[in-house]
């Protein structure tokens, strides 16, 4: 099954172009490669004359208005709820929705309450929220743990070792 585009601007105005030319529904569909019906609903959505311009401020404003919502929009005891267990019992987000699905007085899960503290849906600084601010960075510590003592490099080799001219017995290069 092909999956539905919506109508971009451009089809928008192309629709506006081929209705003020006097072409059908149906043409119009063929021309922009559209089912009719489609084309339909559009020229039916606005009530007065069609406007690509219109039709497109109404398709953002529709869009904006879907999906579902979050139980902190529709529900303001919930959100009072979790701001108050937040603010002053100072709570973590986990022990706000695990005690309200244990108490049966509300069901979020922790990552809905987040993602509403993070969009300011639920009031709170997430400062606030946090016990730990992440992970302190330790100091690096400048030990000689696995460094050998008065080590030379091999840079540092004399150029009789590089030629191997010199066999070098029980002493260091």
């Amino acid at each position: 099954m092909k999956g539905y585009n919506h109508l971009s601007i451009i089809e928008r105005e192309n629709i506006a172009k081929f209705q003020a030319q006097g072409l059908s529904k149906r043409e119009i569909s063929r021309r922009i490669n559209r089912s009719h019906s489609t084309v339909i609903r559009e020229l039916n959505r606005l009530k007065e004359e069609y406007s690509p311009s219109k039709a497109q401020a109404q398709y953002v404003s529709n869009r904006k208005n879907t999906g579902r919502k979050s139980i902190f929009q529709t529900n303001p005891e919930a959100k009072e709820y979790a701001e108050f267990k937040l603010e002053y019992d100072r709570w973590l987000p986990d022990e706000v929705a695990n005690r309200a699905k244990l108490k049966g007085l509300y069901t979020f899960s922790t990552s809905t309450l987040y993602r509403s503290i993070n969009s300011g849906v639920v009031n709170i600084s997430i400062g606030k929220v946090l016990k730990f601010r992440g992970r302190r960075k330790g100091k690096k510590m400048k030990d000689g743990r696995g460094q050998i003592p008065g080590r030379k490099f091999i840079e540092e080799r004399p150029e009789n070792a590089n030629m191997r001219k010199e066999i070098a017995i029980g002493r260091l290069i």
